[in-house]
């Protein structure tokens, strides 16, 4: 589960003000994540933050409260 492996990175992210994460899965075929306008992917490094895209028109699977 994303919110369990990352907890600590998203308790600490300063961008989060909205306690909601939504999970999206977008056209390229993977899972993003978005909380308060923030997009995040999971790599193989770790979480990114994925800069000045717009995933509205792509559905979101599940939202949960943070």
């Amino acid at each position: 589960n994303f919110m369990q492996e990352h907890a600590d990175f998203l308790k600490n992210a300063k961008n989060i003000s909205t306690p909601l994460l939504e999970t999206i899965y977008s056209n390229s075929g993977k899972y993003i994540y978005k909380t308060d306008g923030v997009l995040y992917k999971v790599t193989d490094n770790g979480i990114a933050i994925i800069p000045g895209k717009s995933y509205e028109e792509d559905e979101v699977l599940r939202k949960e409260n943070l």
